[in-house]
């Protein structure tokens, strides 16, 4: 009897393998777990990483031919972000509806400027939004209601005077527009009051000069801003 007890404990495993052994299974049901959740997000980060790259291509693009872009670094880990999120979503539309290279982005102090042309947005000398420009405002407003953004937004003409019955100067006409851009976010985008502006300034801010046509149209334009804050 005295020697059935004694075999018994010498076969008996010791606690610390016990204990040993449970670790080591724990470890490697997180890493099976790991691997399991690395491989279902494989897609979504391969579409992350997609349109980082557009957006850093875009705006470094834009950078080199006006130098106003900074390199992202120089941002907070937010702001960077949803302003690649925004030259990237902007960048989407543009492929869907062929119309690359419609839309100018620009990095300034507080945000991200995009300059559409106006006759992208509206038919000459009128206010109405053309149904060609919703993808566009859609994406913006996705983007600052996502990310909380204001939008701040401007109209600019060129110096040729106006002659319809609607406007009486171009200074009317470009604040009308900026505020049917304002409306449609307010209305269509639910945007907080609060956080929208508009503005017109006529002629008397434009990119180039007025002498020729192709400078003329690069100065009648949208510009909207999105920002963290009022700038």
């Amino acid at each position: 009897m005295r020697l059935r007890t004694q075999n018994s404990d010498d076969n008996a495993v010791p606690a610390w393998q016990t204990i040993y052994c449970s670790l080591v299974l724990i470890m490697l049901v997180m890493f099976v777990m790991l691997v399991s959740y690395s491989v279902l997000d494989k897609g979504r980060m391969h579409n992350f990483r997609s349109n980082s790259k557009h957006s850093a291509e875009s705006l470094g693009e834009l950078g080199r031919e006006n130098n106003k872009f900074s390199p992202f670094r120089s941002e907070t880990i937010p702001t960077a972000v949803w302003m690649m999120h925004a030259a990237a979503a902007m960048h989407q539309v543009e492929l869907r509806t062929g119309l690359e290279g419609e839309v100018g982005m620009e990095r300034v102090r507080g945000g991200v400027k995009f300059k559409m042309r106006s006759d992208l947005l509206f038919s000459s000398g009128k206010a109405i939004i053309r149904g060609e420009a919703y993808p566009y405002l859609d994406e913006m407003i996705r983007v600052a209601k996502e990310h909380e953004l204001f939008i701040s937004i401007e109209g600019h003409t060129d110096d040729v005077v106006i002659h319809n019955d609607a406007f009486l100067s171009n200074w009317e006409l470009s604040a009308a527009r900026a505020t049917n851009v304002l409306r449609y976010c307010l209305e269509k985008g639910k945007i907080p009051p609060g956080r929208l502006s508009a503005a017109g300034f006529g002629s008397y801010r434009p990119l180039v000069p007025n002498d020729t046509l192709p400078g003329r149209m690069r100065n009648r334009r949208i510009e909207v801003l999105l920002a963290m804050g009022h700038t």
